[in-house]
């Protein structure tokens, strides 16, 4: 749980400015579904819903739906139109309004909507609706829904937001779908359905684009207290004491002890690449970024895990300890933790695991079905059942038996499961302990039932330091923001 909300400068205080064409021709319903079909995404996690593609910010990609479809405490995933599945670990919900808007990374292009004018969405006006339905009875997969109709009905007072209501039939799924005029443009979101009681007619109610706009531009007003926190800061918020970027030294050559700007090497700063060095550690990041960026996965794994013990290795033996881990410097956790986030879409990274480990933690204390003798294994079993889901073992959580050799896990992004890398920091704290013990309804003695402990502590301090380190970012950046986490 707790994937860090984060607010990006295209979603905070930047007023958009709707213009409509001076004249305005219809398109045929055929090309409008074609415009639909490219900005509709499907969400699927905890619960079912739609959503649509309003914005692009470089990589990043801004996809708004109802606020209930992806409010609830989980996991989501994100299907673009051409198949692929992008985990989503940013949102920000619109006080006031059943809107959230998620983000997602992906160096793909994507086509996002054009928006229209929702105060021009009177009565009897036509309106397009899609999304991806859930599985009706005798199907199995959730299918592509493309309806018209018209506007019936405009709330003066509405809750939520659905001040739009519309004859469209839509069915559970299609939540958070894009509402198009006639000529393919959004002009709300798709989110209710209510039975006219009367006459046993179904409408739908919608949120119209111009009441989120109106949100989100008044999110930052002059005279209020919140700070305007950009993308940029939020990307820094790693600890800008403690991390500097900055660009190659150029061969060493004798130089003056001064400042003087006429005395220091010249070097073209297009054509240097930036490097992380952390000013607490002095370790260079600069390579992680590299082989995360060249999707060289399994040299990125080993280099975090040397990284790893570079920044935190006090004792000098080749390992991070559990206290080492608790006064690990937040700037580096955070730097290898980011890169691994950017550069996977989401998917893989310490917080991704934390994320599971925490879910599996709280079931395994909630169910309270296992009781067993050695708390050792009992503490162990949340720890099995990350190490399942990630795909590091097979088999159940019973038992120590079926955890993957090294060699044989899934250096892919798309192929492995979420949360799959890093690794060696989990192999390399699993690996150096051992504990004797005799298993229950065995009479031998202590000692001859030696086997490698499943897991130090070293894991769990590692996923507590990581959140104290978000703590403090949270507190210090966000803290006039109200936020949304999904785990």
């Amino acid at each position: 749980m707790n994937f860090l909300s984060r607010l990006s400068a295209s979603l905070i205080g930047v007023a958009i400015v709707v213009v409509q064409p001076q004249l305005a021709v219809a398109l045929p319903s055929q090309e409008v579904n074609a415009i639909a079909k490219g900005i509709t995404v499907k969400i699927s996690g905890e619960s079912n819903g739609s959503g649509v593609i309003f914005e692009r910010d470089g990589n990043t990609y801004y996809v708004l739906t109802n606020r209930h479809v992806a409010e609830e405490d989980g996991r989501y995933e994100i299907q673009t139109p051409d198949g692929e599945i992008y985990a989503v670990y940013y949102s920000q919900q619109i006080p006031g309004l059943d809107l959230i808007v998620l983000q997602f990374n992906s160096s793909k292009t994507y086509p996002t909507s054009t928006l229209g004018d929702s105060d021009q969405m009177a009565e009897t006006t036509t309106v397009y609706v899609a999304g991806w339905a859930d599985a009706l009875p005798g199907t199995n997969e959730r299918a592509y829904q493309f309806t018209s109709g018209q506007i019936t009905s405009r709330l003066q007072n509405p809750d939520d937001g659905y001040a739009l209501i519309y004859d469209n039939p839509t069915i559970p799924g299609t939540s958070g779908g894009p509402m198009l005029d006639e000529n393919g443009q959004l002009v709300g979101i798709n989110g209710r359905a209510t039975p006219d009681s009367s006459t046993g007619r179904v409408f739908s109610l919608g949120i119209p684009i111009n009441t989120f706009l109106a949100a989100r531009n008044n999110r930052e007003q002059p005279g209020e207290s919140s700070p305007t926190v950009t993308q940029e800061q939020l990307d820094n918020s790693i600890n800008q004491e403690s991390l500097v970027e900055t660009s190659p030294a150029p061969s060493p050559t004798p130089v003056p002890n001064t400042t003087s700007e006429e005395t220091q090497p010249s070097t073209s700063a297009s054509s240097q690449t930036p490097t992380l060095i952390s000013r607490e550690t002095g370790v260079d990041y600069t390579s992680l970024r590299d082989l995360l960026e060249a999707e060289r996965w399994r040299e990125a794994d080993e280099k975090t895990w040397d990284l790893i013990i570079k920044a935190g290795d006090k004792n000098q033996d080749n390992s991070v300890s559990s206290s080492e881990i608790e006064s690990f410097y937040c700037a580096d956790l955070d730097t290898i933790d980011n890169l691994w986030l950017q550069y996977s879409s989401g998917r893989f990274g310490f917080s991704v695991q934390k994320q599971i480990y925490e879910k599996q933690k709280q079931s395994y204390e909630r169910t309270g079905s296992d009781i067993w003798r050695d708390s050792t294994d009992a503490d162990i079993k949340p720890l099995r059942r990350l190490a399942l889901q990630v795909g590091w073992k097979k088999g159940t959580d019973q038992d120590y038996k079926g955890y993957s050799d090294y060699d044989n896990l899934t250096f892919s992004l798309w192929s492995a499961p979420v949360g799959h890398l890093p690794a060696l920091p989990a192999y390399a704290w699993q690996r150096y302990f051992k504990i004797s013990y005799a298993p229950y309804g065995h009479d031998k003695p202590r000692g001859e039932w030696e086997r490698p402990r499943e897991w130090d502590d070293g894991l769990e301090s590692f996923f507590s330091r990581l959140a104290s380190c978000q703590a403090e970012q949270i507190s210090v950046l966000l803290s006039q923001f109200q936020l949304v986490n999904l785990k």
